[in-house]
């Protein structure tokens, strides 16, 4: 399989990573205890996804900018398919929700993941630099 295709694949997949990160991190929060501060639950995610992401570009050593072009655009798929989804169970339920869920959707499986995609992938440029490989 070629590189451009296994990123793609891994981008798809790793996208809700994010918030399945973020919601075992509430679920745990809501058993045990607060987290302080409060922002270390939008930081845990982040870590661990551009973790995850720095490890895949070591191991698949595709170009960066054709990564980053990839991490900007692949989650908008996800988004846009989650958020067609949640617009027709909308329209099926006739209870009115007052939090908009589109807003929740574009940061969960958007926003997030790719800041945390983009920051593997400085992760990765810098080891790289420090070790002389690139």
């Amino acid at each position: 399989m070629e590189r451009s295709t296994k990123a793609f694949i891994f981008l798809i997949f790793a996208t809700p990573l994010w918030a399945l990160v973020a919601f075992g991190i509430e679920k745990l929060e809501s058993m045990y205890g607060k987290i302080s501060p409060e922002i270390l639950i939008f930081v845990y995610p982040t870590l661990i996804v551009a973790l995850v992401s720095t490890l895949f570009l070591w191991k698949l050593r595709i170009s960066l900018l054709e990564f980053a072009v990839m991490a900007s655009i692949v989650p908008l798929i996800v988004v846009i398919a989650l958020s067609v989804v949640t617009m027709i169970e909308d329209l099926r339920s006739s209870s009115y929700h007052s939090d908009d869920s589109g807003f929740f959707i574009f940061f969960l499986f958007y926003l997030f993941p790719v800041v945390s995609f983009l920051l593997g992938a400085i992760m990765y440029y810098t080891i790289t630099r420090l070790k002389g490989d690139a």
